[in-house]
């Protein structure tokens, strides 16, 4: 085993060696590959002199140590741990001490054992304890025996029997003192309880080692004194060892005030239970640490998407990461121990069986393609399968490692099909496809190419091609052809080849270098493109072009081109003949000379951002003819995009409306005129209308008082008076359009509740017409708007008094709503009219429509509320009052943006 396999970190190195116990790492023979600080010390041997070398070696033996946990783990791939001392080890040296050695197996990605942690613990110390008790104990009871059996045989001389009773005491006492000293002497504690659990003896070792003093452990009850340990291993190991009268060994930890962990080993007897204690826990952080080393090495399989397993001999798993399990859709404890059969079909696992077989008979890893149907899919798996070995290089298990290479399969056949395809396109398409190896030399020639020139594929091949070229082509062709190869650039050039017809065809040739991830040309590939119609077209284009600038040249218009970035390349005759310009003056930016100096910084932001954005240009400017006076030009300039939308270039034309502009002005100052005479009209009529409504008004009153007023009479001159009303109404809205449409109305903070008390206040108690309105008056209502805001009430409260029969009944309500966090005022008009059908409500708001109802109208009044309404920034809809039954009358519903403020009813 290689020593980079157990490669450590400086941290992990640091730990290890700083950690009060003897580690060591062993490869898959048993030599030396690391070890720690402290083991080096135990061993007395340097790093440099450990490594590679066997482990009994390095103890001064020259075999292999008797039942080696080290051995046994490599050998079982199970931890083991074992007592070496010079009692169990016949070829050890005496003064070699005893040792308490674990280990543990150390496994590759792969599951294979590659060597072995070592863990080592000196327990000589602990040993010459024990055996120095033990001894002790036995010459103790083997001279109390022979002492009291003397005591027995001498009974008849007591003076006697009293001297060696005495005698004996002295002697024990003598042992007492002994035992004491090499318990205290001992490195491990030592701890004596007796039958009420209270404490006998407590070493100064085992005092010192939990941070207490033996005067305050002495006497009392090892429960009070540690409350702990009654739900702890202690209090377990403890009872167990007393009630079953057998020695019990267990490790445990216990916090505060020791908080450490402690390796106990409890020895029941007649006076009670004595307890050999030590500290473990630097050796227990050890074992978290080779427990953490573990779970990453776990983890790194389990987080691998590539199945990772192992079988054994009789083909039953015993090694499946996570990966493997998903697939199996089965948990990895559900899986260990059963064959392959019981999860995917049995052709599939008689075949990975097989090839099991096939990886055990040959010793070394083999790599096959194998198939599986899993999941409902087919899935293709590219396996590497080795056997595992024990340290006696016997295999005992082969292990395995799949990759799902399906898609990988797919993309090879579907490369597979793009190489049929591209190559069957080569042989259908026109122009020739060819292909060279990286010394120039052609290896491929499509047919399309071969028919073109006359040539078989072997007359083609290594530069046969050149034998058609046309003479005087010949030897520039091959001369750059063979220093493009030799630069590796891009091939692109025109010359002629003889066709078989004995024609000479243009051909346009071009081709790259095909490279391989260390940018090695590997192959060339390119076309060979006849452009005989490219050149006839080229040809017409030139004619076109022509034929272009003639018909450009002669239309009426200033007209001129400019590349994609504006730089303008041609202009007509047009425009020559009124600048009195040349080409070399204008061209580029120079067209600037002839616009006036107030226009041209405006005309250049607007072309600038024209062009930048790429769309239709249009402005007005003058510009300077060559007799010096400015005219007035309409300027429009179109991009010409290519079949991918680009701008190839723009196209512009500049007409003159100096004319145009005159008339304009002309028609501006005649419609000045109409709307003076339209006010003048306005004005005149309403005031004449007034004094008619007032004299008829009085009329009615003065006949009325003399009683000679008949119904048909008032009618009449009630109808009269409504007449005039709707007269003075549609002059008002005509007004209010031509204002609107002016846009001359200023805009003001207006209270909405004193527009309405107006309004309502103006159709109570209205001549001839039973009308009642419902209103609850509102203040601090505030819009922004102008007066034309009283217009939209009145058309409104018209519009329901026209259309209603008496007796009018109209309900106005005023509420403040949220309109997506805005705050909105709406105003509700509703009448018990006719109401207005489902198909015309949305007419009525357009100008000159009217409902469909007896009353007579002029079609302005609603379009003019719509108007004003969305003017102020608001909306204005109707529905029925009675939903679902527009016969019950009407309710338009107003909503206008507040103003700031509050509200009150």
């Amino acid at each position: 085993m290689a020593g980079d396999e157990f490669e450590l970190g400086v941290h992990e190195k640091l730990i290890l060696d700083n950690i009060n116990a003897a580690i060591a790492f062993h490869d898959a023979e048993n030599n030396f590959v690391w070890a720690n600080k402290t083991y080096m010390d135990y061993v007395g041997v340097p790093m440099s002199e450990l490594k590679g070398r066997k482990c009994y070696a390095c103890w001064g033996v020259d075999r292999l140590c008797l039942n080696c946990p080290v051995a046994r783990a490599i050998r079982t791939g199970e931890p083991q741990e074992g007592e070496m001392t010079p009692e169990n080890q016949p070829h050890w040296p005496v003064d070699q001490g005893s040792w308490l050695v674990r280990a543990a197996p150390v496994r590759d990605s792969d599951g294979k054992i590659i060597g072995a942690i070592e863990l080592v613990h000196n327990i000589t110390g602990r040993k010459r304890a024990e055996d120095a008790l033990l001894k002790a104990w036995n010459e103790l009871e083997q001279r109390v025996q022979e002492r009291t059996l003397k005591l027995k045989r001498s009974n008849d001389n007591l003076f006697t029997q009293i001297d060696e009773r005495k005698r004996a005491e002295e002697m024990l006492r003598q042992a007492h003192d002994k035992l004491q000293a090499t318990l205290d002497s001992i490195t491990d504690g030592l701890l004596i309880l007796d039958h009420n659990w209270r404490y006998t003896y407590f070493s100064e070792v085992g005092a010192k080692l939990i941070g207490m003093r033996r005067e305050d452990l002495i006497g009392g009850c090892v429960w009070e004194l540690f409350p702990y340990s009654r739900d702890s291993l202690f209090y377990k190991e403890y009872h167990r060892a007393v009630e079953t009268g057998q020695p019990t060994h267990f490790e445990e930890y216990y916090p505060e005030p020791i908080n450490k962990w402690l390796e106990c080993h409890c020895y029941p007897g007649v006076e009670g239970l004595s307890v050999y204690f030590r500290d473990v826990t630097e050796r227990k952080r050890a074992e978290e640490a080779l427990a953490a080393a573990y779970r990453q090495f776990q983890s790194i399989i389990d987080n691998t998407p590539a199945l990772v397993y192992a079988f054994d001999l009789e083909e039953r798993f015993v090694l499946v990461n996570t990966a493997c399990a998903e697939l199996l859709n089965s948990t990895r404890e559900q899986i260990i121990g059963k064959r392959r059969h019981e999860f995917m079909p049995r052709e599939n696992a008689d075949w990975h069986e097989a090839n099991d077989r096939q990886a055990i008979e040959a010793g070394k890893a083999l790599e096959f393609e194998e198939y599986s149907q899993l999941k409902g899919r087919s899935i293709t798996w590219l396996t590497t399968k080795f056997p595992l070995r024990d340290t006696q290089g016997r295999i005992y298990a082969v292990a395995g490692i799949s990759t799902d290479i399906s898609e990988r399969k797919r993309a090879e056949e579907a490369l597979r099909n793009s190489e049929r395809l591209y190559r069957a396109i080569g042989e259908s398409i026109d122009y020739g496809v060819w292909v060279c190896a990286p010394d120039g030399r052609n290896i491929y020639a499509s047919e399309s190419f071969l028919k073109l020139v006359g040539m078989t594929q072997q007359q083609c091949s290594d530069f046969g091609w050149g034998g058609v070229l046309h003479p005087d082509d010949a030897e520039r062709t091959l001369a750059a052809w063979k220093e493009c190869v030799r630069t590796g650039g891009n091939w692109d050039i025109e010359h002629r080849y003889r066709g078989a017809d004995s024609l000479y065809h243009p051909i346009l040739a071009r081709g790259v270098p095909v490279k391989d991830e260390q940018g090695n040309v590997i192959y060339w590939a390119g076309i060979n493109l006849d452009i005989s119609n490219i050149k006839r077209a080229e040809e017409a284009l030139r004619e076109s072009d022509e034929r272009f600038r003639a018909l450009a040249d002669n239309i009426p218009n200033l007209a001129w081109m400019a590349n994609a970035d504006g730089w303008i390349f041609w202009y007509n005759k047009q425009w020559y003949d009124y600048t009195g310009t040349t080409l070399e003056e204008m061209q580029g930016w120079g067209w600037q000379k002839v616009h006036h100096p107030d226009h041209i910084k405006s005309v250049m932001e607007e072309w600038s951002a024209s062009i930048k954005a790429g769309e239709l240009w249009e402005d007005t400017f003058p510009l300077r003819g060559k007799d010096g006076n400015y005219r007035w030009f309409l300027s429009r300039a179109t991009p010409i995009k290519d079949e991918h939308g680009k701008i190839r270039r723009w196209f512009g034309t500049n007409t003159d409306i100096t004319e145009r502009m005159r008339v304009e002005d002309e028609l501006k100052d005649a419609k000045m005129q109409s709307e003076l005479y339209l006010d003048l009209m306005g004005h005149d009529i309403s005031n004449m209308h007034q004094i008619i409504v007032g004299h008829l008004g009085l009329a009615q009153e003065v006949i009325d008082l003399d009683g000679k007023l008949g119904r048909e009479d008032k009618e009449m001159i009630d109808t009269s008076l409504r007449t005039l009303q709707r007269s003075i109404r549609l002059i008002d809205n005509v007004r209010n359009l031509q204002k609107l449409r002016a846009d001359n109305v200023k805009l003001e903070r207006i209270d909405l509740g004193e527009v309405l008390d107006e309004a309502v206040k103006g159709y109570i108690g209205l001549p001839g017409r039973d009308i009642s309105i419902d209103y609850n008056s509102v203040h601090g209502f505030f819009i922004t708007a102008n007066q034309l805001i009283k217009d939209v009430f009145n058309n409104l409260l018209d519009n329901a008094v026209k259309h209603c029969d008496d007796p009018v009944k109209i309900h106005v309500a005023v509420n403040a709503v949220d309109g997506n966090g805005c705050r909105l005022y709406e105003v509700a008009v509703e009448d018990n009219g006719h109401g207005i059908p489902d198909d015309k409500k949305a007419e009525i708001f357009n100008r000159l429509k009217r409902g469909e109802t007896k009353a007579r109208g002029t079609g302005l009044g609603l379009y003019i509320v719509k108007t004003l309404v969305e003017g102020f920034g608001g909306s204005v809809k109707v529905e029925d009052r009675v939903p679902g039954d527009h016969t019950k009358g009407a309710r338009f519903v107003l909503l206008i943006p507040a103003d700031g403020g509050g509200a009150k009813n």
